[in-house]
């Protein structure tokens, strides 16, 4: 089974993410990408070291984010 989840946080050596369970997770930083950003969804595949950015999946959730934004203001 893959570790995915959004990056909710960065302490120092560690990331910490938040599944689809609302779980959050405590990772390594260097499992990272090194252009990993807060919000970015990151998956590792079973028998990988490190993970991805899955950037269809941050941009959907950011645009997600936006539209809830921007309907809370009309």
């Amino acid at each position: 089974m893959s570790e995915q989840g959004f990056v909710v946080r960065f302490n120092g050596k560690q990331a910490i993410i938040e599944d689809a369970y609302h779980v959050r997770h405590t990772i390594a930083r260097s499992t990272l990408p090194a252009q990993t950003n807060l919000g970015d969804f990151v998956i590792r595949e079973d028998g990988q070291d490190q993970f991805r950015i899955d950037y269809r999946i941050t941009e959907e959730r950011l645009r997600e984010m936006r539209r809830l934004s921007d309907n809370q203001f009309d």
